[in-house]
Parts: C-alpha cells; structure tokens; sequence
C-alpha cells in the first residue's frame, strides 16, 4: 500500500480536513477572503493579523497561498 493509498483512504472514511473543517482552525474560508481583500486594499500583514487573532505568519501564508490555497 502506498502512501497515496492511505492518505485516500483517509479521506474516504474522516472527509477532508483542510481549512476551516479542521479542528484546529481558528479561521474560516469567508475569513481568509476578507483578509486577502484587506491585504489588496492596503492594509499591512501584522494589522491584518491582529484584526484576525492569528500570528503575521500566518497571514503571509494566507497572502502567498502557502496555506488556504483552496480558497479563491
């Protein structure tokens, strides 16, 4: 079996589990779109980050799509 096999299996049975349907997510897929929106209309990443309650780097995965890249 390999590691393809298992991370699909997993789906099957627990469902996908990226953004806001993981358990530990403190965003939700509209929160990300109004970030990136903010960060469009000029607001910097650390303010961005305090509206939200979440750290600077994670706005700059936000912002680069290193993280909730499934979000348009």
């Amino acid at each position: 079996v390999t590691h393809r096999d298992n991370m699909n299996h997993s789906i099957r049975i627990l469902g996908n589990t990226r953004g806001e349907r993981h358990g530990n997510a403190k965003l939700t897929d509209d929160g990300v779109v109004r970030i990136r929106e903010l960060l469009l209309g000029g607001h910097t990443q650390q303010s961005v980050a305090v509206m939200s309650g979440v750290s600077r780097g994670t706005i700059s995965d936000i912002a680069t799509r290193g993280a909730w890249a499934h979000v348009q």
